[in-house]
């Protein structure tokens, strides 16, 4: 920002946008940005001999930026300035983590200094004769006509080139970033000769690393600060001390990067997010409890307290396992058991009011402690931390750990199996026979068999719509520009957060004769569509989701060319978005169906005639039977155990591998 535009921006400027859009092309997620160089001597002085301040100078330059990079069609995402807020916060905060890691030292030393200007003088604002072959007017720190390099102290006569004066030596007190220190030789020597560079540049580098007689890397401490004058960032807790331009202009590309994000509602820490940040803690000396501490617990708080959150919802609503376990003084039974007398009794309106107000209440203020939403928006990290597997005692406590955990939470599981096959099971641990009577009397029942029809109709009808919707609001979101669009993505997701409890109870309440939606409700009490709906809605999510995934990684230029090229916005959706689509909508539609078919909340309340039960209304009609009910739900509900596994790993192949949904 010191002077106007040249061809040398210029090239650097296509190199990069043409790499960008081959990164594009790729299907990569790319955000381009950049920034104004603000600040330094060299501006500072260029401003002076204007008549103006450094911030009018560098504005004056910048006026000139757009029309040229329209010329060349340069398109950055983001241009952003080094003297920005943004930046001057960053700086800060590196180099403080530097001073508290210890890398940071003080020390005093002898620097030219101008009595005329009042200032002290950067290496190539002074001038004199060589001290290696005597040439005239030769910079402070390298003679061009024999190639020497040498400290400015070592020129002969010498002088300023900003006033002519000659120059005194004082003594300042320098900071300096402790680049020798054997924690960060040994991080820069393996992350840039570990293959990511070119190995032209990797073999320049480790010059850098190499010994002296005693082992030592010989790698120099970086002198990062200037004295004021100066204009630039003012070092911490060191007044009339600022950061020498080279350290916080690199900075200025994170800057930018984060001025972009905060623009899309995006968290710039958790965007930087990267599970390799603990082997550099590691390497900088950080303790294992440290490292958890301050990277680890940091960056998975925000998911352990949403998913916390979520699980208080769900336990705090759940309705099955109450019913099951005759369970009567909690709100969700209350609100089932108040349904007979919906038109005259105000107790479960009130039930639902107090659990939709604790329950919203608890999911707002996860958003408002920890901004969860915001963090969870951000792209997954580009790096994996390295597998550091554990051997002896710490090896053997870790798996019995997660052995111990699967057990307790298969045991249920087990349990109902176990008992589906029971011929008797009474006052012992492991049943005494084995049957497939119960298997044989379920699938021959009156009220199982046609159970699993109906939630077969039910749920594929709340897959469609739950299909269409997902994939309409998806578009909106991503391919749009809509400035509501972000609020349309928050309102697709909500039934995650909402029970169902209360959704159910909502449209319970809503189709009753006379309100709304008593129109969905069918002959002698169908609750075809309503049932329909209710799943839908419910499941919204999953195809949002995996449409959303879709989407992002399907490249809008493959859209655009097809457009361009004559082709119609029905069938470039077609012959185009549709068949890269495709994968990630199978998922989410075989989730959306597959828990549609064992949706709890709304097949208990809106479900009110055995003809119309669904599968998991029919299982607790037979688990509240006399006789070997409880066997028949068994049956029934390994059926269901059996069918939801074989969607999930469905999904998982189908949807995982494309980076929509598995892991």
């Amino acid at each position: 920002a010191n002077g106007p535009f040249h061809i040398g921006h210029i090239m650097e400027y296509i190199q990069a946008d043409t790499w960008v859009r081959l990164q594009r092309l790729r299907g990569h997620e790319v955000r381009f940005v950049c920034a104004d160089d603000t600040h330094g001597a060299p501006i500072m002085i260029a401003a002076e001999k204007a008549g103006q301040t450094p911030q009018q100078f560098v504005a004056a330059v910048a006026a000139t930026r757009k029309p040229m990079l329209d010329g060349f069609h340069i398109a950055f995402d983001h241009w952003h300035s080094t003297d920005a807020p943004e930046n001057h916060a960053l700086a800060r905060s590196i180099y403080l983590a530097l001073r508290e890691a210890g890398l940071i030292e003080s020390r005093a030393i002898e620097q030219f200094f101008d009595p005329a200007k009042g200032m002290f003088l950067a290496d190539r604002f002074v001038k004199g004769e060589c001290p290696k072959c005597g040439a005239k007017d030769q910079y402070g720190d390298n003679c061009e006509a024999c190639g020497a390099v040498y400290q400015p102290t070592e020129l002969k006569n010498p002088y300023s080139a900003l006033s002519g004066a000659t120059p005194v030596l004082r003594t300042s007190e320098h900071f300096f970033f402790r680049l020798s220190d054997p924690r960060c030789v040994e991080f820069l020597e393996a992350w840039t000769q570990d293959g990511r560079l070119q190995p032209e540049v990797a073999n320049k580098v480790r010059e850098w690393f190499a010994r002296d007689e005693s082992g030592r890397a010989t790698l120099g401490d970086w002198d990062i600060s200037r004295e004021a004058p100066y204009f630039g960032i003012e070092i911490p807790d060191a007044p009339g001390k600022y950061f020498y331009v080279w350290l916080d202009a690199p900075v200025g590309y994170l800057a930018s990067l984060q001025a972009l994000l905060q623009s899309q509602g995006i968290d710039f820490e958790a965007y930087l997010a990267d599970p390799a940040l603990e082997q550099v803690a590691e390497n900088l000396g950080a303790s294992p409890w440290r490292r958890f501490r301050r990277v680890t617990l940091p960056l998975i708080l925000p998911g352990l307290f949403a998913g916390g959150a979520l699980v208080f919802i769900w336990s705090f609503t759940d309705l099955g396992v109450p019913l099951v376990f005759d369970v009567a003084r909690v709100a969700p039974v209350q609100i089932l058991d108040g349904i007979k007398g919906l038109d005259r009794n105000p107790l479960p309106y009130a039930l639902t009011a107090v659990v939709l107000v604790i329950a919203g209440g608890t999911f707002l203020l996860s958003k408002l402690l920890l901004a969860g939403g915001r963090r969870a928006s951000a792209p997954r990290p580009s790096l994996r931390a390295a597998a550091a597997p554990l051997r002896g005692p710490r090896g053997w406590a870790c798996s019995a750990l997660f052995a111990g955990v699967g057990a307790v939470a298969t045991l249920p599981h087990v349990g109902v199996v176990l008992l589906s096959f029971s011929g008797d099971w009474h006052g012992s641990a492991w049943p005494k026979a084995f049957t497939l009577a119960h298997w044989e009397e379920a699938l021959g029942s009156a009220l199982v068999v046609p159970s699993i029809q109906n939630s077969l109709l039910y749920a594929g009808a709340a897959t469609l719509l739950a299909l269409i919707l997902g994939l309409a609001a998806a578009w909106v979101v991503v391919r749009s520009d809509l400035r509501a669009r972000h609020l349309l993505d928050t309102l697709t997701m909500l039934p995650l957060a909402v029970p169902g409890l209360v959704l159910a109870f909502g449209y319970l309440a809503l189709s009753q004769e006379g309100k709304p939606l008593a129109f969905l409700v069918g002959a002698g009490g169908s609750p075809f569509l309503l049932l329909g709906l209710a799943y839908a809605m419910r499941r919204l999510p999953y195809v949002m989701r995996s449409s959303v995934a879709g989407l992002q990684q399907g490249d809008p230029v493959l859209e655009q060319a097809a457009r361009s090229l004559g082709a119609s916005a029905w069938r470039t959706f077609r012959r185009v978005s549709l068949p890269l689509l495709a994968a990630h909508l199978a998922a989410g539609c075989i989730l959306a169906f597959a828990f549609a078919m064992l949706e709890v909340s709304d097949s208990l309340i809106l479900a009110q005639r055995a003809e119309h039960y669904p599968v998991t209304k029919a299982i607790f009609a037979l688990v509240s039977s006399l006789g070997n009910g409880t066997e028949l739900a068994a049956a029934l509900g390994t059926w269901a155990m059996a069918f939801l596994s074989t969607a999930l790993i469905g999904a998982a192949l189908l949807g995982g591998k494309r980076g929509g949904l598995g892991g």
